[in-house]
């Protein structure tokens, strides 16, 4: 539309016409956002059909995890992502766990997203922070559970 318009010989007044979308079984507000309403639904939806996202510590953590999914949950497999340490440089402690749910956090990740780590003391005490905080709805932190044994 616009490489039309600047094609247009001499000055053009170019205006929306919206008449046709409102009249006696429409009324449309010009001021109203259109789009906003719409955008907040597919947002909201998103997160439900987003496959959910698993952090933890270590690639250790992850790729064991990632297998135990598939044994024992091959239909759900699909529905969920573990984090993938393999060919980068980003490496795993509860420390970097949890700047990452903080980085999820802040950049206001849509997927649902859960950190699991160990159930060691020092794990409590690296997590109690952001136990403490307001987390978003999507988002859990939590340990595995402590061994029978």
């Amino acid at each position: 539309m616009r490489l039309i318009i600047d094609q247009a010989p001499g000055p053009m007044r170019v205006g929306l016409d919206l008449s046709e979308l409102t009249g006696c079984c429409v009324s449309l507000d010009t001021a109203q956002p259109i789009a906003g309403p719409t955008r907040e639904r597919q947002l909201a939806a998103l997160a439900d059909n987003a496959p959910l996202i698993v952090l933890t510590e270590g690639s250790t953590d992850s790729r064991v995890l990632t297998e135990a999914m598939h044994v024992i949950h091959p239909h759900l497999a699909d529905f969920v992502r573990f984090i993938d340490y393999t060919g980068t440089k980003a490496g795993g402690s509860v420390g970097k766990l949890a700047t990452v749910v903080n980085s999820f956090i802040a950049a206001g990740v849509a997927n649902r997203f859960v950190a699991i780590a160990d159930n060691e003391a020092g794990v409590y005490e690296a997590f109690a922070k952001l136990k403490r905080q307001k987390l978003p709805a999507g988002c859990r932190v939590l340990h595995y559970p402590t061994c029978p044994c």
